[in-house]
């Protein structure tokens, strides 16, 4: 893949961060708050595969400045999504107004630091573009055989849950890239399997984390835990199946 077309999507995607992350600012949107956090993850994901599929510089340092924006930003939705779930299973007043005085806290801080935010982004626009590289077609290839087969070993040896979340995380970085790569991959790649799979981790780990607050989610929790198994059986040769194959050729 050209270093052309490698900045273009990284700069494609700062854009749509910055203005993601002015529009939360201005208006206090937590949806453009989502978009922004997510145009860092499709960020991070496109320096995490040039950088391991060309073995170049650590691109991902290239982005610490911003990250500096993004976990902030992240106490804001856990609150926020906090107050969501607790209006969900009719939590008691009490916890509902400590979860709002600590979103708009948060909000707040967050909102105030507007120019050091920019400064951030700026930097880490400046330094990733400056390291970017070329990366040849065939080790794109090899990035995503490799991640798939890895994620495989993960889901095949029982994992715990910490394993399971970051195997989710490694199918995402996958995911995020692959409208970019689809059309020079010299494999087949079933992106609906393996959204199918992300979601349904990103599902029971969600109620996994809400059962620690409220614990009548549990027994929820444990019965996604068991669908999964199913679910990431023979999980590399769903990932890169027929279906795979005839939607490629589609394409």
């Amino acid at each position: 893949m050209q270093q052309k077309h490698l900045k273009k999507a990284a700069t494609k995607n700062i854009r749509s961060a910055k203005r993601a992350l002015l529009s939360f600012i201005k208006k206090g949107d937590q949806e453009k708050l989502h978009r922004f956090r997510t145009s860092v993850k499709k960020l991070r994901a496109l320096a995490q595969m040039a950088g391991q599929a060309s073995r170049g510089a650590r691109l991902l340092r290239s982005l610490k400045p911003i990250r500096k924006i993004y976990k902030p930003g992240g106490k804001i939705r856990d609150c926020y999504q906090h107050l969501e779930l607790g209006k969900q299973e009719q939590a008691g007043p009490g916890y509902l107004a400590d979860q709002e005085n600590q979103m708009e806290k948060a909000i707040v801080l967050f909102c105030r630091d507007k120019k050091k935010h920019l400064k951030r982004i700026r930097r880490s626009k400046k330094s990733l573009l400056k390291k970017l590289r070329p990366v040849k077609d065939i080790k794109l290839t090899l990035f995503y055989e490799q991640e798939l087969r890895a994620v495989a070993e993960v889901f095949n040896n029982n994992p715990n849950d910490e394993e399971l979340h970051t195997g989710r995380k490694r199918i995402k970085v996958l995911l995020y890239n692959l409208p970019l790569v689809r059309h020079i991959l010299n494999m087949p790649v079933s992106e609906d399997y393996l959204d199918e799979v992300q979601t349904a981790i990103g599902n029971w780990h969600d109620l996994l984390l809400a059962g620690e607050i409220f614990p009548v989610l549990q027994k929820k929790a444990q019965t996604l835990r068991d669908q999964l198994r199913y679910q990431t059986n023979d999980f590399y040769d769903r990932a890169t199946g027929p279906v795979a194959a005839a939607h490629q050729q589609a394409d």
